[in-house]
């Protein structure tokens, strides 16, 4: 389960790299220092202990009521 969360968590953080590497091509060279700024944002934030534990509990959360209802469709 660890090895998922931690693959599912490095998967978000490339997904919001790229998507920001994709932002700052497409802008003008004038606001690369503030998209910059922002870049390191989010990637702090994505690194945070808390979210990351917020996401994970989320998805437990969500995963857990789904095998739930599978279980109980099995069942059924």
């Amino acid at each position: 389960m660890i090895d998922e969360t931690t693959t599912l968590s490095m998967l978000v953080r490339n997904m919001i790299r790229e998507e920001i590497i994709q932002v700052m091509t497409d802008m003008p060279a004038a606001v690369e220092d503030n998209i910059a700024t922002v870049s390191r944002e989010v990637s702090e934030a994505v690194m945070d202990d808390d979210l990351d534990d917020k996401i994970t509990s989320w998805m437990d959360d969500n995963l857990n009521e789904r095998l739930e209802d599978k279980i109980r469709i099995v069942i059924d």
